[in-house]
């Protein structure tokens, strides 16, 4: 499911927006990506489903506030209708809106902020 909601520039997952993405998950989904805020927010597993609250900018340049220039490239590796892997790849944007992999540096504050120690989510390594 693709979200459009949520408070532009906060990294804080509004109530109405959980409540949707869980709702989501509830009715079958597998995965919820949710985007509008421009900045990541956090990953959360739900009743077998994950849900990316907020992948952020991925290809807009904006200079203010600095997290509009990160995002979260969400992968999910099935095999059939079985999920495999969970991931959350940080990507920076670079001027003028161009997203690559963040490098190794850049990604430790993005996954940080998202409240992830690594971009391999499920299962863990």
């Amino acid at each position: 499911v693709s979200l459009h909601d949520g408070a532009e520039y906060s990294r804080n997952v509004a109530r109405e927006t959980q409540e949707f993405a869980r709702a989501a998950i509830d009715a079958g989904a597998a995965a919820v990506f949710g985007h509008h805020p421009h900045v990541p927010q956090r990953v959360e597993a739900y009743a077998g489903g994950w849900i990316f609250y907020s992948l952020g900018n991925f290809v807009f340049w904006q200079n203010e506030p600095a997290a509009t220039r990160t995002a979260l490239l969400a992968r999910l590796t099935f095999s059939g209708a079985k999920l495999e892997k969970v991931e959350a790849l940080p990507v920076a944007i670079e001027s003028p809106g161009i997203p690559r992999l963040a490098n190794d540096k850049e990604s430790s504050p993005i996954l940080k902020a998202v409240g992830l120690a690594s971009p391999r989510i499920w299962p863990a390594d």
